[in-house]
């Protein structure tokens, strides 16, 4: 009944009043769970199955005979004990649909001989006949009722997750109280809401840097970042309905998804930074840089005369031009990784403390001047050339005598 959205209640020759008490521990679980979801049925559809119907004469088989009888039994008369009363009460706001099936015997040969392997030819007819009238009524595509938790449908993935929950509840001998249900109900549909704004969180994430993507500058990346994860925050709370009362559960399985969400962030960051093409030849490019510096140094103070220092510059250069060949020979072999690795550090602090620091100051403002002015210039002319079209426009203009 937790984890299945038609429960097929399956008796024998006729509905008793201890059919309908073996329910109660679920509609008092039900009722309790429909105050903390807000939900108007905790349960979907209860079909219950008569197989041996005895009284045909009175009733006949099938759904129509299996609903008068059941709208006898459910009814509530005054006589009737309270917790009669309340059982048959509970049935109503628990679940979606209630039928009922009356089903014929199988036919003597079904019980009586000890051979019966289920072949067709040893069944009655008739109960053949009613079967290929409620099988299709319960497992045909277009009857087929997807499954809900607090009004919400569920994946595959969660009723795995239902399932794994729920077999902590009932692997005790003795049946659990309807809190405890509850309380398990709860955990369960955090976890289902949290996976649902995962998922959400991912598929949009996908869109913006996944694939073939462009890359997006870390200001942008942040900004959606900070953005999809408060909808996925506010999808996890809106579909986690048996929860809502429960704020320690709700909270707990919150931070949950903010703490995976932001390793997810992690993950796209690393992926949106790989197609950077700067950054990806950022390694090479110091490093040619180091080695070119290193030459000028070695050259210039050769002319003065400074040997010793020249030759630590040669030497340096030299460690240079070998870190480059090998971190080529990394990116193209795959060997070695973990020298490549050590090689982008060793570049990526030299460019970070040393390379970007010399740019940023003497050579970032310049450029900048530079396409800014170029830009003034490109407007000037682009007014200058509309001017100049205008005024011809009107020397050729013919005048009205």
């Amino acid at each position: 009944m937790m984890v299945s959205s038609v429960l097929v209640y399956n008796l024998m020759n006729n509905i008793q009043e201890d059919d309908l008490m073996n329910l109660q521990t679920f509609t008092s679980y039900g009722i309790q769970a429909q105050e903390d979801c807000d939900s108007s049925h905790a349960f979907q559809r209860l079909q219950f199955l008569v197989r041996d119907w005895g009284f045909p004469y009175e009733t006949p088989y099938g759904h129509k005979g299996g609903q008068g009888v059941l709208d006898e039994i459910l009814q509530i008369t005054p006589k009737q004990h309270p917790a009669h009363q309340d059982v048959r009460r509970d049935l109503r706001k628990c679940f979606r649909d209630i039928n009922c099936y009356l089903m014929p015997h199988p036919g003597f040969k079904v019980i009586q001989y000890a051979n019966f392997d289920g072949r067709l030819a040893d069944i009655e007819e008739e109960f053949l006949t009613h079967l290929r009238i409620l099988v299709p009524q319960l497992l045909a595509p277009e009857n087929l009722v997807k499954k809900e938790f607090g009004g919400q449908p569920i994946k595959a993935r969660d009723l795995f997750n239902f399932f794994k929950t729920f077999m902590e509840v009932f692997k005790d001998i003795d049946l659990p109280e309807p809190t405890t249900l509850v309380e398990f109900a709860a955990r369960a549909s955090s976890q289902a809401a949290l996976e649902a704004g995962k998922e959400l969180y991912t598929e949009a994430m996908d869109t913006l840097v996944g694939g073939d993507r462009p890359f997006l500058k870390t200001v942008q990346m942040e900004a959606e970042h900070e953005k999809e994860k408060q909808r996925a925050v506010a999808s996890y709370l809106e579909k986690n309905k048996y929860g809502r009362k429960n704020q320690r559960v709700v909270e707990k399985y919150q931070t949950q998804l903010e703490e995976e969400i932001d390793k997810l962030f992690v993950k796209f960051m690393e992926q949106n930074e790989a197609k950077n093409v700067f950054k990806a030849a950022r390694t090479p490019a110091t490093l040619f840089t180091a080695l070119m510096i290193f030459y000028l140094l070695s050259g210039l103070f050769g002319v003065f005369g400074l040997y010793p220092i020249a030759s630590i510059c040669n030497m340096c250069m030299g460690v240079f031009l070998v870190m480059l060949t090998l971190w080529a020979y990394v990116r193209y072999s795959g060997e070695f990784r973990d020298v490549g690795i050590y090689i982008d550090e060793v570049a990526t602090f030299l460019w970070e403390n040393l390379l970007q620091p010399i740019y940023s100051t003497y050579m970032e403002k310049p450029l900048k001047d530079a396409a800014e002015q170029a830009a003034h210039q490109a407007m000037n002319s682009a007014i200058n050339s509309g001017v100049k079209t205008a005024a011809n426009n009107n020397v050729n203009k013919p005048h009205k005598s």
